[in-house]
């Protein structure tokens, strides 16, 4: 082993323990992996990377607490630094970070990860509100129009602003708020919808799915195969369109592509071409999942690998199968039956060795209600 010049151990030097600490976690060897996150961290305290990892595992041991305490080091891990780079584009660097228990007049709710981050822990800020809390939700521009649909809903304000946090007395992450609030388990999920439909929306595209159906009877499935390129996660969260065949061969089944980025020629491949129905150019283009939240209203069904849209199916109250690849994000808590977050959704995970298809399939055979 190397030693700095402090006469300290480099984080570099325990790269083979974490790898080491990784392959148990993937036997399901959960205890055994946070003991050598535990040493590592014994040496180098100040090491993100172990303590994010340790998070994801006792995620998985359902250890929430903990688990909460070690995901603080997000931050340093994927940016860097001890704090989301919005705290200061939104003017919050001098303004102090909530405290569990202190009850601030005006607090900065800071959005943070991807859009389905932040429409998954969306339900935390309406508690925040509730509590007497005046809350400010800093966030894309284009999902504001969709959050405003929260019900209680805090203010809002537009993270591409300057000083969007001016005013608040402190801030806190979205993602840190279920340890701000001190919530157990049976508190992570939302049995109500957290989120609502334009009612206008839904009739609108009632009638165009009546109009590009016709006489057609059978299920209607909203899918999507991929998710974002750019989240640090895409290469775990892909399948192909050709992955929903079992799907598509339930008799008279329909199949609304939501694949933002879904092209021609993987369509035309698919081999079940004829049963996809693709939304027009304009699809969510006035804000974020606005259209997308109306047709899951008026699907049967979503069945989707893991993306925003499972946690907008979630946060709407309706149906959603989700695909979990060999992989899965640490929300999933590895390896447990059903989900924390979401009542309407059924996960699927893929064993050792089976492929989308297969799991798809095994999707389709089951018809259990959801977890």
């Amino acid at each position: 082993m190397s030693i700095s010049k402090s006469g300290a151990p480099r984080s570099r030097d325990f790269a083979l323990c974490l790898q080491v600490a990784a392959r148990e976690h993937r036997l399901g060897q959960f205890e055994a992996a946070v003991g050598i996150y535990r040493v590592v961290l014994q040496q180098c305290p100040d090491y993100p990377q172990a303590r994010g990892d340790l998070s994801r595992t006792l995620f998985a041991l359902r250890q929430w607490p903990d688990a909460w305490l070690a995901y603080g080091a997000r931050f340093e891990a994927f940016e860097g630094a001890k704090e989301p780079a919005l705290v200061a584009r939104a003017g919050l660097q001098n303004t102090p970070r909530m405290t569990k228990d202190a009850k601030p007049a005006r607090v900065a709710i800071v959005s943070e990860g991807g859009l389905g981050d932040i429409i998954l822990f969306s339900r935390f800020v309406s508690r925040l509100v509730a509590s007497g809390i005046d809350a400010r939700l800093i966030a894309p521009r284009r999902l504001i129009p969709l959050l405003r649909t929260m019900d209680p809903a805090p203010t809002f304000a537009c993270d591409d602003e300057p000083d969007a946090g001016a005013g608040c007395d402190a801030w806190a992450p979205i993602m840190g708020l279920p340890a701000l609030l001190g919530l157990p388990e049976a508190e992570l999920s939302a049995p109500q919808p957290v989120l609502r439909a334009e009612a206008a929306r839904i009739e609108h595209w009632r009638a165009w799915l009546h109009q590009q159906r016709g006489d057609k009877r059978g299920p209607t499935f909203a899918i999507a195969w991929r998710g974002a390129p750019d989240n640090r996660a895409a290469g775990l969260r892909t399948a192909r369109l050709s992955d929903f065949a079992p799907l598509a061969a339930i008799p008279g089944a329909t199949l609304v592509c939501l694949q933002k980025d879904a092209t021609d020629d993987e369509i035309r491949a698919s081999g079940f071409a004829d049963q996809i129905l693709r939304p027009p150019a304009s699809f969510d283009e006035d804000g974020a999942f606005l259209d997308s939240a109306s047709l899951l209203m008026i699907v049967d069904t979503l069945v989707s690998i893991d993306t925003a849209l499972v946690h907008l199916a979630g946060a709407l109250a309706r149906p959603c199968e989700v695909l979990l690849g060999q992989e899965p994000d640490w929300r999933w808590l590895d390896m447990a039956p059903g989900n924390v977050w979401h009542p309407s959704v059924r996960v699927w995970r893929c064993a050792a060795v089976e492929t989308y298809t297969e799991l798809v399939a095994r999707c389709c055979a089951q018809q259990a209600p959801a977890a």
